[in-house]
């Protein structure tokens, strides 16, 4: 009975091991939606640490594709940049730390407007 169970877990995690490498195996497309109102301005700093930290730590590997759409009272295509060098992601950094969130107002609905016309246009969605 010891030795079925053992089996067992040893094919459920194989199969979870190799299908977490089969979803990882293919590049993606990584958007993000970032508030530039200046509502947000006390908080900016850390909105963008944690960003930058959180989405390349967790999210971003090399070959994927970083999309970044800024938007207060219309959306802003910031950068589409293809990750495959530190070079690459220097430049979307950099991109970051020159957006400043000095509009009066932002639009949330216009922003998903975009987004969902956007999305469809990424080859790989």
């Amino acid at each position: 009975m010891f030795k079925h169970f053992r089996f067992l877990f040893f094919l459920c995690f194989f199969s979870s091991v190799s299908f977490q490498f089969n979803l990882r195996a293919e590049p993606s497309d990584v958007v993000v939606l970032l508030d530039t109102s200046g509502s947000l301005l006390a908080y900016y700093e850390q909105i963008n640490e944690i960003v930058v930290k959180e989405i390349f730590a967790n999210y971003v590997r090399h070959g994927d594709v970083f999309h970044l759409i800024s938007f207060n009272a219309s959306p802003n295509l910031e950068i589409s940049q293809i990750v495959d060098s530190q070079r690459d992601f220097s430049r979307i950094v950099s991109k970051f730390l020159l957006i400043h969130p000095l509009a009066k107002t932002s639009d949330i609905l216009v922003a998903l407007d975009f987004l969902q016309g956007y999305l469809p246009t990424l080859p790989r969605l």
